[in-house]
């Protein structure tokens, strides 16, 4: 497995980690669905967990989120034991991702192809190096915990603002941790926009400025990279 040098490196991905499988062996075929683990990693647990659902021309996606409080049978993976019932989180903090991976798939009985897994402060830096995300509020947020204070209709968020906003669940509705992913949805919504609008995958110098900050902080399988329909993957290589 190969590492990825930041600072001067243009790498796209940082491949760290397997999911423990031998590729198929066998003639090429043309790209399917690809399925993809998104985890949201926040002080060694995963705060955040989609599963995304990405066609064959990596054009258009499906999200399913898992609230984190979900219980669910835990399968063993390497040193992690398994439980009859835990809570969904634990999965990651027992046994890391692979274990997460294992997690969905036995509570979804769907094939996880690859994961890509996001520290929370990265995110952060995502969000400021692209100036910004707008999102559109159903309901005003006031979060004494947080500090988080919005009005219902257009805001800008910048790293921090839109760092709380992910995480944040009290301010809003019955404080419930399904409206902190309907957020979470809204939130990526509205950064998947500002990429395609923006044309940071269609520009290469864009596209590597991204990858740059995103290096840092992202962790993905090996095997991420070659999938053509992941559109990062895709817009890797200047023309």
């Amino acid at each position: 497995m190969g590492g990825v040098r930041t600072g001067g490196s243009r790498a796209i991905s940082r491949p760290s980690t397997s999911l423990g499988r031998s590729p198929t062996p066998g003639p090429r075929r043309r790209p399917a669905a690809l399925v993809v683990l998104l985890l949201g990693k926040d002080d060694d647990r995963s705060g955040t967990a989609m599963v995304v659902r990405l066609n064959a021309k990596g054009d258009q996606a499906r999200v399913v989120s898992i609230p984190r409080d979900t219980m669910v049978p835990r399968p063993r993976r390497g040193a992690a034991p398994p439980a009859a019932i835990a809570m969904f989180n634990s999965a990651f903090s027992t046994g890391g991702a692979a274990c997460a991976v294992a997690t969905v798939e036995q509570l979804s009985g769907i094939r996880i192809d690859h994961f890509a897994q996001i520290d929370f402060n990265g995110f952060r830096d995502v969000v400021d190096r692209l100036g910004g995300i707008d999102v559109t509020l159903p309901e005003a947020i006031d979060d004494d915990r947080s500090g988080l204070r919005l009005p219902a209709g257009s805001a800008e968020l910048n790293g921090t603002q839109a760092l709380i906003f992910v995480r944040t669940r009290y301010g809003i509705g019955d404080g419930g941790d399904l409206n902190r992913i309907k957020n979470q949805q809204l939130f990526m919504r509205a950064l998947s926009e500002k990429i395609v609008n923006e044309n940071w995958l269609a520009s290469p110098r864009k596209t590597f400025e991204l990858a740059d900050v995103m290096t840092k902080s992202v962790v993905t399988d090996t095997g991420i990279g070659r999938s053509r329909n992941w559109p990062i993957s895709r817009a890797s290589s200047p023309r």
